[in-house]
């Protein structure tokens, strides 16, 4: 039989007003700071809290209407606690093994870089975490086959400070990779017949960096082939088969990108 004392119960009253205030204040300045390390320091306090108003209420319950529910609340809690620490253990985890940038992030550095004058497609966006305020990465641009390396010097300039600037000093693109982007007639008709052909296999998402080197008798381009695929190096070579019987007198070379931003 529960016996509960009024010490206790005031103890207990007073022991979840002061985790409800401390929680508050640690995870506002967690979010203030944007440390994970006070964030999740101050859900745990809230967390307990709730715990121990739970404990609380089963004791009023009881001594109100001489209903016992401590094992049904206990069984309760622990289902929660055990909840509590998988979900823990996932975001570190996350954090840990990397995880996808959200889309709204990986659309606004698309779109700047767009919006340079020389930039013809931008593709490839690869970012990593230096702390909470701070992601440095790089990405891809397709630019005419025409510019020079002095042209090129001056728009990857552009590009990284215009990206820098538009994302408040987040992001930082250490670097600015180069797909040439033919200017000759024949090179936009194979290109839109191998376009076809690689999208027509179920899990390739995107091609880009299409380029045809005819003094060499060379293609070459990317695909994006999403992690849905049972084999995506399956779904390369399915690709790459058919881009040789189309066009047997080239070499025909694909690099297979991972879909790792929207």
């Amino acid at each position: 039989m529960a016996d509960y004392s009024v010490l206790t119960l005031v103890l207990v009253a007073a022991a979840v007003a002061v985790k409800l205030i401390l929680g508050r204040y640690v995870k506002h300045q967690g979010e203030r700071t944007s440390s994970d390390a006070l964030v999740a320091s101050g859900s745990d306090a809230l967390f307990d809290a709730v715990l121990s108003a739970s404990t609380l209420g089963a004791a009023l319950i009881y001594i109100i209407w001489g209903i016992s529910i401590e094992s049904w609340v206990a069984a309760i809690i622990s289902v929660v606690i055990v909840k509590a620490g998988i979900d823990m253990l996932k975001e570190a985890l996350s954090e840990i093994l990397g995880k996808r940038i959200s889309g709204d992030l990986a659309h606004t550095i698309k779109e700047t870089v767009r919006e340079d004058p020389d930039v013809m497609g931008a593709y490839d966006l690869l970012l990593h975490s230096y702390g909470p305020e701070t992601l440095v990465g790089d990405i891809h641009v397709e630019v005419p086959d025409t510019m020079s390396a002095g042209q090129i010097d001056e728009m990857t300039r552009r590009i990284q400070a215009a990206v820098f600037q538009k994302t408040g000093g987040e992001v930082i693109l250490a670097t600015v990779g180069i797909y040439s982007h033919n200017s000759s007639g024949q090179a936009s008709s194979i290109e839109k017949q191998v376009t076809e052909m690689a999208l027509s296999e179920e899990h390739v998402t995107q091609i880009h960096g299409f380029y045809l080197d005819c003094e060499n008798q060379l293609i070459t381009f990317d695909i994006v082939v999403d992690f849905d695929a049972p084999d995506r190096m399956a779904v390369h070579d399915e690709v790459l088969e058919k881009v040789r019987k189309a066009y047997p007198a080239y070499t025909v070379r694909i690099t297979l990108d991972s879909d790792v931003s929207d």
